[in-house]
């Protein structure tokens, strides 16, 4: 007697996840088509792998604005930028661009926004 499902991706009856299916005997690893790891640390160690050369937060940061700047090789411009002008500035300047629609220069907006907004009559240079 051939089982229904024998053959077929769905209507299998499996008992328990990963075992045999009881109608035709394939396994549920032999359906998905890939073998489920072992054990856990091995999972984890295929997932968990950092990325080469971002090491935190504001790397992260500066390689997200450099590839959507379209400029992945001034990553150094970008991470100086951000630590210049601190990590929450360059977020808010970083969804602003996101947020608009009708940018032609990305990198040209991002400079401009970054830059200081001190007035050159600021107190802090007094006249002589």
């Amino acid at each position: 007697m051939d089982a229904a499902c024998k053959g077929k991706k769905f209507g299998h009856n499996f008992p328990v996840p990963g075992g045999r299916c009881l109608n035709c005997g394939i396994s549920q690893n032999e359906l998905s088509g890939k073998a489920k790891p072992e054990k856990l640390k091995e999972t984890l160690s295929q997932s968990l792998k950092p990325v080469r050369g971002i090491h935190s937060a504001i790397h992260a940061l500066a390689k997200d604005i450099s590839e959507y700047c379209k400029e992945p090789k001034k990553f150094a411009l970008y991470l100086g930028i951000i630590k210049r002008i601190g990590k929450n500035r360059a977020y808010q300047i970083f969804s602003e661009i996101k947020q608009s629609k009708t940018i032609k220069s990305r990198a040209k907006i991002f400079m401009y926004l970054s830059k200081d907004k001190k007035s050159k009559n600021d107190s802090n240079n007094p006249k002589r």
